[in-house]
């Protein structure tokens, strides 16, 4: 997820090995924008499950 984050946010920026090169396929990094608000959603999906399950009363095993 790390590099995931890197790679939408700072999409003009190549990483790792890629450093310093020239890009060579430039449609895809602006074809990589519209995906940027679903990555988003995904995540704020994810974060506001995992606070709503803590803020619910325990029932069951644990």
């Amino acid at each position: 997820t790390i590099e995931t984050y890197k790679t939408f946010f700072f999409p003009s920026k190549p990483r790792g090995k890629f450093a310093g090169k020239e890009i060579k396929f430039p449609e895809m990094w602006r074809r990589r924008h519209y995906f940027v608000p679903l990555y988003v959603a995904i995540w704020l999906a994810v974060i506001t499950t995992i606070v709503a399950a803590f803020l619910q009363p325990h029932q069951g095993l644990i």
